[in-house]
């Protein structure tokens, strides 16, 4: 008897394990299935992201290159073409920040900072595409002084984001308002909007990856839903919280973000200082060598420099631009810009043969790198290699202009910065 019971009992224990082995087996199998549907979903959606923009930009291409056209239709194409290429940008470093995100390689540098300047520049970057859509565009802030501990790139992401969303969602003639409140540990920035507003079934997912694609919906511009991920995560590393609110679709929303203040009051600059953009002739008489492998690349950033004063000589590879440089009488640039990713010799390789040269004979020669290239280790190798700022493709105009004017008041004894 004892004999059989033990038998009967290795047998059922056995069966359990078999069972809890196909138990596993079936959830593995359910979580591929899952998987792959994200994926093809995820494909999909990032595909009609980014053809949706670039049917605007190649169809007003081909009607300027192709027809005349008068200035009033050229203004609207040119104003579509820029619109559309600035949604690709944002869509790309949504990608990017998120794919960081995944890896756990997003990083941020906290250092003192005023949240007021902060939000005030994200508010002033977005007044001209409410006032286009003639929105009533408001901003309202019971301080100016409001110090926080933070990365402030990231912050002007999350609160450019929420603003951002916010007009976009909002219909001509609507409302946005964007108010910060401070309590006495913690400061509260409200965007509120009358626009589409967000079912209450939504709410509880608005802050998840990919919550807003849905490739039966028919509204256009809905996004990829990374962006509100990507702001609570951001919101979260600096000690905060985000949430959403609405009464219901065609009721407006409210997003609220509330983050720790810095212990004492004392007086903090804006992080951010205003770029002054009137003057277009700034860099008056500066003489800047550009190596740019790719044509179109070249040949616009060449324009756009060339039209703020600078005198500008360009060169498609490192051979040619260092043979410029070590001929005997030549005039040496006063600064640098060069792309990373060539053909034969890259940028890493340029700055390094700079960087070998005597001081007189060009070395010390501030340079920037320019490169489509976004991770942080692409980065710091560029500044171990020698150069002395860092900007990513698409650059941006303004932006780019003060790099270069920052470059022209440093001595080269160090990194200048890092630039995004």
């Amino acid at each position: 008897m004892v004999g059989v019971v033990q038998k009967i009992t290795e047998q059922k224990l056995a069966a359990e394990e078999l069972a809890k082995v196909h138990d596993r087996e079936k959830k593995a199998r359910e979580e591929a299935v899952e998987a792959n549907r994200a994926k093809d979903f995820f494909l999909a959606f990032v595909s009609h992201e980014l053809r949706s923009p670039l049917n605007a930009i190649l169809g007003w291409s081909k009607i300027l290159l192709s027809k005349k056209v008068d200035d009033e239709t050229q203004k609207n194409a040119l104003e579509t073409i820029e619109r559309s290429a600035r949604f690709q940008t944002k869509l790309i470093n949504d990608l990017v920040d998120s794919a960081r995100v995944a890896s756990g390689k997003l990083r941020l540098e906290y250092r003192p900072i005023n949240l007021y300047e902060i939000v005030r520049n994200s508010v002033q970057a977005q007044k001209p595409i409410a006032e286009a859509r003639n929105i009533v565009f408001e901003f309202r802030s019971d301080s100016e002084n409001i110090p926080l501990f933070g990365d402030s790139n990231r912050l002007q992401q999350v609160f450019g984001n929420l603003i951002s969303n916010a007009i976009k969602f909002t219909p001509e003639s609507g409302r946005v308002t964007i108010e910060i409140q401070t309590g006495s540990d913690s400061v509260a920035v409200h965007v509120i909007d009358t626009g589409h507003g967000i079912e209450p079934g939504a709410l509880p997912n608005i802050f998840r990856q990919f919550s807003q694609g849905d490739v039966d919906q028919a509204k256009s511009n809905v996004g990829l839903g990374l962006g509100l991920s990507i702001v609570k995560i951001l919101v979260t590393k600096h000690g905060g919280f985000v949430q959403a609110e609405s009464k219901g679709m065609g009721k407006g929303s409210r997003f609220t973000v509330t983050l720790p203040l810095r212990e004492g009051q004392q007086t903090v600059s804006g992080d951010l200082p205003a770029i002054d953009v009137t003057n277009r002739r700034l860099l008056q008489g500066v003489k800047i060598l550009i190596v740019e492998d790719d044509v179109d690349s070249r040949e616009v950033l060449q324009l756009f420099i060339q039209q703020n004063g600078a005198d500008v000589t360009s060169f498609e590879s490192v051979k040619a631009a260092i043979a410029a440089i070590i001929e005997p009488d030549a005039q040496l640039p006063d600064v640098i810009i060069s792309d990373l990713g060539m053909p034969d010799e890259d940028g890493y390789s340029l700055i390094r043969r700079i960087r070998n040269l005597p001081p007189q004979s060009g070395g010390a020669i501030p340079a920037l790198a320019l490169s489509a290239f976004t991770s942080i280790e692409s980065k710091q190798k560029a500044f171990e290699a020698g150069f002395d700022k860092y900007c990513t493709k698409p650059f941006e105009p303004d932006l780019l202009i003060k790099d270069i004017a920052d470059l022209l008041e440093q001595p080269r004894s160090g990194k200048v910065g890092l630039e995004t």
